[in-house]
């Protein structure tokens, strides 16, 4: 009877051990299964971290992609705005000269009229021969007058389209390029001091003193 419950108590004490063990081997897998749960959500959160900064670099290298085009694009557009104007310029700044070719080519022709009537007006007047010849002139002083006149008028006019052609010049022209002989004209042009202005004044006063004032513009 006392081998029995001896026995009885050692199955007893083993059974309990055993419970001890598989109760902490529980916990231990437990405790395993929490780490492992831990560290995978760790990994979905990384996961997740990495997708979107990966979609984000893909959107972002799309957008650089596209702003790249955009500024290749802009860029031809103005490099064939810049070949435009360049052209536009060229075309004005030879329309110009050549305006301003023909307003020395009337200032001159003007000049030599001027000169021919101060020359008519130191002819002898005592003679019958002269009279006769002072009233020829005096006829064809009066048509050079208004030649005069039609020129001045002209003058007048290219001047004004001068004017226009070297506003329109201006907008067009690169001022970073602009020379010291430009930037000289463009102030005397703001002074008033044009050298091709008409010819106006060249009537007013004596025929010695239209000439100096031809000879001195």
């Amino acid at each position: 009877m006392a081998e029995r419950l001896h026995k009885f108590e050692l199955e007893t004490k083993k059974a309990e051990e055993e419970l001890v063990r598989q109760a902490e081997s529980a916990k231990l897998l437990e405790d395993k299964v929490r780490r492992a749960e831990s560290e995978y959500h760790e990994m979905e959160q990384e996961k997740q971290r990495l997708e979107s900064e990966r979609a984000m670099l893909a959107e972002q290298a799309k957008k650089e992609k596209k702003e790249s085009e955009s500024s290749r694009k802009k860029a031809r557009e103005m490099e064939e705005k810049a070949q435009r104007m360049a052209a536009e310029a060229k075309a004005k700044s030879e329309e110009i000269s050549a305006i301003k070719a023909e307003l020395d080519t009337d200032k001159t022709k003007a000049g030599g009229m001027v000169k021919e009537t101060e020359h008519d007006d130191t002819e002898d007047s005592t003679s019958a021969m002269g009279a006769t010849e002072l009233t020829l002139e005096g006829v064809s002083g009066v048509g050079s007058e208004l030649e005069r006149i039609h020129i001045a008028e002209k003058n007048k006019a290219m001047a004004a389209k001068l004017k226009s052609l070297t506003s329109e010049l201006a907008t067009t022209r690169d001022d970073s390029k602009q020379s010291h002989r430009d930037a000289l004209h463009v102030e005397n042009l703001k002074q008033g001091r044009d050298k091709y202005k008409t010819l106006r004044q060249i009537r007013q006063g004596n025929t010695k003193q239209r000439v100096e004032m031809f000879e001195n513009m």
